[in-house]
């Protein structure tokens, strides 16, 4: 079997799969196999309805964030602080407010806080994440 059959019936068998894990959910979305790109097998969703994508969205959304046991909330939080002193450093960013909250929230929870930052600074470190996220 070549690889663009291959990567044909792996695409089909996904989203098989992947609709079916959706309908068992409440989502009705149509789906089948891609041509393949590169060898490599993908999915077709079809269009989704607004009210449909709004709905995928609360179920499946980010969870809360959430940071696990990690003993002193104050350690947990200036360790939290050095590393990105560390980055802001290394991308040349300075912002000179950083520092520690107080705890907050029923559990208590030590912030960091960004502080202030001049516009051309927060341009810079907006673009250094940018290109951050594109890798």
């Amino acid at each position: 079997m070549d690889t663009h059959s291959e990567a044909r019936r792996i695409g089909a068998q996904l989203a098989e799969e992947l609709h079916l894990a959706l309908l068992a959910r409440g989502f009705y979305i149509p789906m089948g196999a891609a041509a393949p790109i590169g060898g490599r097998a993908y999915v077709d969703v079809e269009p989704l309805r607004d009210d449909v994508a709004h709905r995928l969205i609360e179920v499946l959304g980010p969870p809360p964030l959430t940071m696990p046991d990690a003993g002193d909330p104050w350690a947990v939080a200036e360790e939290a602080l050095k590393d990105l002193r560390r980055a802001l450093c290394a991308a040349n960013i300075t912002l000179p407010s950083l520092g520690i909250d107080e705890p907050c929230g029923s559990n208590q929870t030590v912030l960091v806080e960004l502080g202030n930052a001049h516009p051309a600074v927060v341009r810079q470190l907006a673009q250094t994440i940018a290109k951050g996220a594109e890798r």
